[in-house]
């Protein structure tokens, strides 16, 4: 596997993860639920990874 495509998996599942971790101080403190974490965290993970994609928008639209 090349290096740019384990850069770009790594970057991804970063966005993915990223969207909880941002959300753990809220359920730590009490502020949000575990369900509410799931939900919340589910749809700031869309954004996150839209992100993460036109970081490489060349790797996306150029197979086209």
């Amino acid at each position: 596997m090349a290096a740019p495509f384990v850069a770009a998996i790594a970057e991804m599942g970063l966005a993915m993860h990223l969207a909880f971790v941002v959300l753990f101080p809220l359920l730590w403190l009490d502020l949000l639920s575990g369900d509410g974490l799931m939900l919340a965290g589910h749809v700031l993970m869309l954004p996150a990874m839209v992100v993460a994609m036109l970081h490489r928008r060349e790797e996306y639209v150029g197979a086209c």
